[in-house]
């Protein structure tokens, strides 16, 4: 599976492909070219590598973080946090299989 070729053949501006499960977690390609909403996994860690492009990380108690190619970041489970591509950005994504997205109007009620 080659990820540049994967990732070029998507034009939405925000796509999630799963692409194997790997003991219980998923490894997932995400294609983003606008922010994602506030959002929390309460039974999940959440680790991002870049691929291409830069991608911000937003945590509800206001760090932020800019991520270039190859640069991790892992969002512990149950914190609020939004993606924000700068540009078109490639990203994957490491999750527990069927994790829980919470957004954060959905957490407030």
């Amino acid at each position: 599976m080659n990820l540049s070729k994967l990732a070029a053949g998507i034009r939405e501006a925000h796509e999630h492909v799963p692409l194997a499960d790997v003991n219980d977690h998923r490894v997932i390609l995400a294609v983003n070219e606008k922010p994602y909403p506030w959002h929390e996994h309460p039974n999940s860690d959440e680790l991002f590598l870049v691929v291409e492009g830069i991608l911000r990380l937003e945590l509800a108690d206001g760090k932020r973080v800019d991520l270039q190619p190859l640069d991790t970041y892992l969002v512990p489970g149950g914190t609020v946090h939004r993606t924000i591509p700068l540009g078109r950005c490639v990203n994957l994504v490491f999750q527990r299989a069927g994790t829980e997205t919470r957004f954060a109007e959905e957490a407030e009620s």
